[in-house]
């Protein structure tokens, strides 16, 4: 299946990531993405500020250069996903697995974390 920005908002959470193919700096800005499957998903440079990510499995998805600035990643598994320039001020990661990550090359000053977090190393 391919998404454009117009057609983003309409994925059923049944979808998987690797079913997914999003492209061109895709716009889920508020989107309700409520413990969707969206495992090995390519969100290069998408725009998801704000969105719903409440328990989302993200393991191993492609989020370089991705905007989550105040989004809920709480309890989400972003195992072994790219963030490299990723955005997360703001957000909101209790609870979220960000082993594998290299969360250190994202830009998460004023994240909100707690010791649920799972940091790299």
């Amino acid at each position: 299946f391919f998404f454009t920005q117009t057609t983003a908002y309409a994925m059923l959470r049944s979808l998987v990531g690797s079913e997914m193919c999003i492209r061109d700096s895709c716009n889920l800005v508020e989107a309700n993405l409520q413990a969707a499957d969206l495992c090995y998903t390519d969100f290069t440079d998408a725009d998801l500020r704000g969105a719903n990510l409440l328990e989302a499995q993200l393991k191993g998805a492609k989020l370089k250069n991705a905007n989550f600035e105040e989004t809920d990643l709480m309890w989400a598994n972003l195992k072994g996903a790219n963030l490299e320039n990723t955005r997360l001020d703001g957000a909101y990661l209790q609870g979220a697995n960000l082993q594998d990550t290299g969360v250190r090359q994202a830009q998460i000053q004023l994240a909100f974390i707690d010791e649920d977090t799972q940091l790299p190393g």
